[in-house]
């Protein structure tokens, strides 16, 4: 079966070119608009995406965004006749897989978009599902907890009940939350992601309702909140644990009345979305300590998945090992490298607390510090020597640092570590770590300032 092509350029000339010059290697379709194209990708599935960057009246890189939250795990290249640095850094952050300049040049596609195919078919023979609902839902493994989320994202897509997404830091939470959407009847509308942990508590009000001209200093014109930006789509709360016990109540009422006022504001705004929440805290624990609104608990966790940690699946590393080391390969434009038996076995044994995010940072430095073709035990071996890493997932480990380093080097190292497990959190870093929250931001500027 051939690999299916989709290209998406208001120019019929462009459009008629393509299609000559790849029918007969893939199935190609072809679309005049990014909207009419968004609608058929559900059915068309393509494996791979030319996009012009100006489609008449629509912002290419937009469009991008918006096929990436239907299908993450397809492959877009963006075309167009008014390349600048900033257009290439804007599409490649949008996730587009290569850039490529008008007036085409047809064997530069052709290579371009050989190499795309390449990656693609490396994914779908290392998943072992040639396309299959996995695949298309960017989820890599074998494992039945993969089985299991695709099942729930199935479920889900019936429905516009809020979801509630458990697990530990670095599972791939957001990712189940996308596929989710793009799975519901929302997926045509924007996926609107808010850091409950990283955005500052007297901000956090105002990005989330937005305000109006006037409603505070520096608030010089009116500006909608994310929940307004989320109309008709997906607003996914991650790590919504941090959340402000005040602020709690005014989401309670905004996902149980479909409206909210914003900030300043004398009117109330109606919205129609749905809501995502993420967490790798014991909510219901939360509750019973009094940190968070048992009447949010319960409005939120209506359909309830939880991911479990990597170290539980190990079935999913050596796909996932080998489907990092070709991601990292085509980025780089460097040959993808084997790994060896021995090696792979001595990846599969790591615990690794921080889970896929700790992995894929492994298999990065495995591949900077492999010379040859494969992949060996005593690179990998060298690797975690080296590296700093949590020997638990419940952080009662220890962390490997040189002989040789001051006690201020240890200090930072241990202080750093903790701070990256928790994703930035600053009052759970210096719970974990026994120091008042005053002390750790003075060790953190005192670090900076050396």
């Amino acid at each position: 079966m051939k690999n299916k092509l989709m290209v998406i350029d208001d120019e019929a000339l462009i459009l008629k070119t393509i299609q000559f010059a790849f029918e007969d290697l893939y199935e190609v379709c072809v679309y005049k608009t990014g909207s009419s194209a968004l609608k058929a990708l559900k059915e068309e599935r393509p494996d791979l995406i030319l996009l012009d960057l100006r489609i008449k009246n629509e912002n290419g890189i937009e469009v991008l965004q918006n096929i990436k939250q239907l299908m993450p795990a397809v492959e877009v290249i963006m075309m167009t006749a008014f390349g600048t640095i900033e257009t290439t850094i804007a599409a490649m952050k949008a996730g587009a897989y290569h850039y490529i300049q008008k007036p085409l040049q047809i064997e530069e596609m052709r290579n371009l978009v050989s190499k795309a195919m390449e990656l693609i078919e490396a994914r779908k023979t290392l998943q072992g599902m040639d396309g299959s609902k996995g695949y298309a839902y960017g989820l890599v493994g074998r494992s039945k907890a993969i089985e299991t989320i695709i099942n729930f994202i199935e479920r889900s897509a019936r429905t516009s009940s809020n979801v509630l997404i458990t697990g530990e830091s670095g599972t791939g939470k957001e990712v189940v939350a996308k596929a989710v959407h793009g799975a519901g009847r929302q997926s045509a509308g924007p996926f609107i992601p808010v850091n409950s942990s990283a955005i500052p508590e007297h901000l956090m009000e105002s990005e989330l309702f937005g305000h109006v001209k006037g409603a505070f200093t520096g608030a010089a014109e009116d500006r909608p909140g994310l929940i307004r930006m989320a109309h008709q789509g997906t607003l996914f709360f991650d790590e919504i644990g941090e959340m402000d016990l005040k602020l709690q109540a005014k989401l309670l009422r905004a996902i149980q009345e479909r409206e909210f006022r914003p900030v300043g504001g004398n009117r109330l705004e109606t919205f129609d979305a749905r809501f995502i929440f993420a967490t790798n805290r014991d909510l219901a624990k939360e509750v019973r300590e009094g940190r968070f609104r048992e009447d949010l608990y319960y409005r939120i966790n209506v359909l309830r998945i939880e991911i479990p940690p990597l170290r539980d699946r190990r079935d999913d590393i050596p796909g996932l090992v080998n489907y990092i080391i070709r991601g990292l390969a085509y980025r780089d434009g460097i040959p993808a490298k084997m790994v060896s038996a021995g090696a792979m076995r001595l990846i599969e044994a790591q615990s690794f607390p921080g889970n896929v995010r700790e992995l894929q940072n492994l298999v990065e430095r495995v591949m900077i510090y492999s010379d040859g073709p494969v992949i060996d035990e005593e690179v990998v071996r060298g690797c975690l020597e080296t590296s700093e890493i949590f020997s638990d997932s419940d952080m009662t480990g220890s962390i490997r640092i040189p002989v040789t380093s001051t006690l201020e080097e240890a200090e930072r190292a241990i202080i750093f570590k903790v701070l990256q497990h928790f994703e930035g959190n600053k009052r759970l870093t210096a719970e974990s770590l026994g120091i008042a929250e005053r002390t750790l931001r003075y060790k953190l500027k005192e670090s900076l300032e050396e």
